[in-house]
């Protein structure tokens, strides 16, 4: 799943985005349709087989923390799993980071 440049670039400014999307080619997600990890609902049941997919990827660390600093939702579509975590579980993590 790629990040979204836009959101990535309007933060930290192209230079640092760059850094922020090396990671991905090395995603196991990268060959997937990604439609695959996005769902118009909760994604509860639509994460399933993403997960799957993060559970053999190498780049988990940086694809969670990518997600935890530059949450994607576009209109009423979700990111079903991204670094190994559903949408809920990021949610949590996000709201414990915030709390430091």
């Amino acid at each position: 799943m790629i990040p979204n440049t836009a959101t990535v670039e309007a933060h930290i400014g192209i230079a640092e985005a760059l850094k922020v999307f090396e990671w991905h080619k090395y995603a196991a997600c990268r060959d997937y349709p990604s439609e695959l990890f996005i769902s118009q609902t909760t994604g509860k049941r639509d994460s399933k087989k993403a997960l799957e997919i993060c559970s053999g990827c190498n780049v988990q660390e940086e694809c969670l923390e990518n997600e935890l600093r530059f949450p994607q939702t576009k209109d009423a579509n979700y990111i079903t799993a991204a670094g190994g975590k559903t949408r809920h579980r990021r949610e949590i993590l996000s709201r414990k980071r915030s709390k430091t």
